[in-house]
């Protein structure tokens, strides 16, 4: 149980922090052919919000400290999640359309394609046939966390958004990956082989308790953190 519990952890870590477990793939559109249609896979999100805090109290007492960390951390994204639902603010429906738009700005014509994933910390294992002639490159995004986060305790370490992507974008025909690269909105530390995005200073909150004071101002946060890690991953494919 406990080796369970601190493995974990330890993902959770990685995950927010940005952990590099896949290549960096520079796009090359002139060598990459010509690249006109883009058919973005079903994008992988979890569920719901994260509300994280990396450093707590209970960290120093084991299991029994990580049990009471975990029960204040239901607490606080079941509390968030209420807070996102009463804004009327979906992060998939967002993360999906800003995709398209921004795709589209860049002279892409963009086709939704369906797709079932073994995970959303991951890419996809086996990537669709190309049914569609016209689909020249199949975009695969993959959302492992999203929400709010706090590195510590105390009204130092306010909770700020986050929003952790990785991108591949692969020939159709061939499966060639024309493209790879992962990109953090607010990460935990100053990872390696990651695209980063500072967190906007206005929106930093001491705990939800904040965020629910100013609803508008916590979802606008979550809204703006995908807003801009959009926009990143939209220059990676120009």
């Amino acid at each position: 149980m406990n080796l369970r519990l601190i493995a974990m952890i330890g993902m959770a870590v990685c995950l927010l922090s940005g952990c590099a477990a896949n290549p960096e793939i520079p796009f090359d559109r002139a060598t990459s052919g010509d690249i006109k249609t883009i058919g973005v896979l079903t994008p992988g999100l979890p569920d719901s919000a994260d509300v994280d805090l990396a450093s707590t109290v209970g960290q120093s007492f084991a299991l029994v400290g990580a049990l009471v960390d975990a029960g204040l951390k239901a607490n606080r994204d079941s509390r968030f999640k209420d807070l996102l639902k009463a804004q009327g603010l979906d992060p998939n429906a967002v993360f999906v359309a800003d995709v398209k738009t921004a795709l589209e700005a860049r002279g892409y014509t963009v086709v939704m394609v369906d797709v079932k994933r073994d995970t959303q910390a991951g890419f996809v294992q086996a990537l669709p046939k190309n049914e569609d002639p016209k689909i020249d490159a199949y975009l695969d995004l993959a959302v492992p966390r999203y929400g709010y986060l706090a590195a510590g305790i105390g009204s130092s370490n306010p909770y700020r958004p986050f929003f952790n992507v990785m991108a591949k974008l692969v020939r159709a025909n061939s499966h060639v990956v024309l493209m790879q690269d992962h990109i953090i909105y607010n990460p935990l530390n100053n990872p390696d082989h990651v695209i980063t995005i500072s967190p906007e200073p206005q929106f930093a909150f001491d705990d939800v308790a904040a965020m629910e004071k100013d609803p508008v101002l916590a979802s606008g946060g979550l809204h703006s953190a995908i807003d801009r890690s959009v926009e990143s991953l939209a220059a990676l494919i120009r």
